[in-house]
């Protein structure tokens, strides 16, 4: 489980590493996705991206979505995101409809709310198998999911 801030380098670092390790072994590993956007003076739209990848998972193009907001440098700009989504083929009016719906942030919030709950330091948080591992650039993720690919 990793719960990511999209606005975090470390995080879209991590989500590169495991997602990568992820589509070399499908049938061993599996990433779970957790919003935990900061919210800030400086990011008061921290949610937007977030929000946008949501509702491309509607459309089941969660990790398309994800991927795409890798290369891109605002996350925050709404007709930046709209513009993934047409890119990517969704429907954008469906896309925006759900971006626009409250629910879309609800749903960003209330993993937010989770890993408040469970007293998480900001985003990137990283869970193996239920326990809380490091997400110290110092360590290899890499090497550390390898020990779980290969016992």
């Amino acid at each position: 489980t990793l719960f990511a801030d999209l606005h975090a380098q470390r995080s879209n670092e991590l989500y590169a590493i495991i997602s990568g390790m992820v589509r070399e072994h499908p049938g061993t590993l599996r990433l779970i996705w957790k919003d935990a956007p900061e919210q800030s003076l400086v990011w008061k739209s921290a949610t937007l991206a977030h929000q946008g990848a949501y509702c491309a998972g509607k459309q089941n193009s969660f990790w398309s979505f994800i991927d795409a907001l890798q290369k891109q440098k605002i996350l925050s700009d709404t007709k930046k995101l709209e513009s993934i989504s047409a890119a990517l083929g969704l429907n954008t009016a469906q896309w925006r409809a759900c971006f626009d719906d409250p629910a879309a942030r609800t749903y960003v919030l209330t993993n937010l709310a989770l890993a408040r709950a469970l007293k998480l330091p900001p985003a990137p948080v990283v869970f193996i198998n239920n326990k809380r591992v490091s997400s110290d650039p110092a360590l290899s993720m890499s090497d550390l999911l390898a020990t779980f690919i290969n016992p």
